[in-house]
């Protein structure tokens, strides 16, 4: 194991190697104090349903500073804490207050938390407003920032979760399809997804429906549910091996008493080159071995893990080394 002092002098001689030999460090922006970016998911959501928002932002200050996360949440809307990351939190209303009294330069933050939509949420899309504050500034939380009611019309709701969204030439997804029976007496039910062409169908849990697979369409049988019942189907995707990269996407209802009820929620699975910094450890965590190594592979030029290192790829790696944490890819 290395020592705290050993690991600061290694980053402290990064640095400087990077000044000396005019290599970039990490990017400040012209005028902002922090980058904050805000994921919601799924985006599409039914009366009483609930969405997972992640707000990650990074310090761009060169020193220890005082940082808050202000969100304003749609009115009515029930807020549920994840994961603080350390902060002291305060709720006002709609308004959701995050405070670090010091947080050193180039920190970074993820905050997690859950929004559920009030049962008699009226159709439309609802937006969350929020900033960082730092310094006297207000930076802009970019990314997601608007939840869809539908209108609710049908006999069931049902949501669609794919995980992950992106992968490579045949990689593997899994999806979930989580319904509801909106009926107030007992009904059949079925469940059909059209899937990708080419792509492999495994079913993983079928929720006591018998699944049936014809010309990449897959279906699933319940002969009775009762009144507000609900059931959870999961299912693997896995893409050809030469999948070209694109947006692939699925489509789904579910049917009850001759109505189709859209699957809302995920909907697109993207094809493509995935990061290479996903893939360098199997935790993506990064040791002091590899850090190391790595270092070494930077400075002499070769390569590791098939990869040249280039100054963003080892700005990440001593992030994620120091905070023992993934951090969010720097360039």
């Amino acid at each position: 194991m290395i020592s705290t002092s050993i690991r600061a002098l290694i980053a402290c001689a990064m640095i400087a190697a990077m000044v000396l030999t005019g290599l970039p460090g990490p990017a400040l922006a012209d005028n902002g104090t922090a980058t904050a970016t805000r994921t919601i998911t799924p985006q599409t959501v039914a009366p009483g349903g609930t969405v997972q928002v992640t707000v990650e932002f990074q310090s761009l200050l060169a020193q220890t500073e005082g940082f808050g996360l202000v969100e304003d949440i749609p009115a009515g809307w029930v807020f549920a804490s994840v994961d603080d990351a350390g902060a002291t939190q305060v709720k006002e209303g709609a308004k959701i207050e995050w405070l670090w009294l010091t947080l050193e330069a180039g920190a970074t933050k993820t905050v997690v938390y859950t929004l559920t939509a009030p049962d008699d949420a009226a159709a439309g899309d609802y937006t969350i407003d929020g900033v960082v504050k730092a310094a006297g500034v207000d930076n802009p939380v970019l990314g997601d920032e608007t939840i869809a009611v539908p209108s609710l019309d049908g006999t069931a709701t049902a949501t669609r979760t794919i995980t992950p969204q992106t992968i490579a030439p045949g990689g593997t997804v899994q999806v979930t399809v989580e319904f509801q029976s909106l009926l107030a007496h007992a009904e059949g039910f079925g469940l059909v997804e059209d899937i990708p062409a080419g792509w492999v169908f495994v079913s993983v849990d079928a929720g006591d429906a018998t699944a049936v697979k014809v010309d990449g369409t897959i279906e699933w049988l319940w002969l009775t549910l009762e009144a507000g019942a609900t059931k959870t189907v999961v299912y693997a995707l896995t893409a050809p091996d030469d999948a070209t990269e694109d947006d692939y996407t699925i489509d789904g209802v579910v049917k009850a008493a001759g109505v189709d009820n859209p699957v809302l929620g995920h909907d697109t699975i993207t094809v493509g080159e995935q990061p290479w910094h996903y893939g360098w450890t199997e935790d993506a965590l990064i040791d002091d071995d590899e850090i190391l190594d790595a270092v070494s592979s930077w400075l002499t030029g070769t390569a590791i893990n098939d990869r040249i290192l280039d100054d963003c790829d080892i700005l990440w790696l001593v992030a994620c080394w120091l905070t023992g944490e993934v951090t969010p890819y720097p360039c």
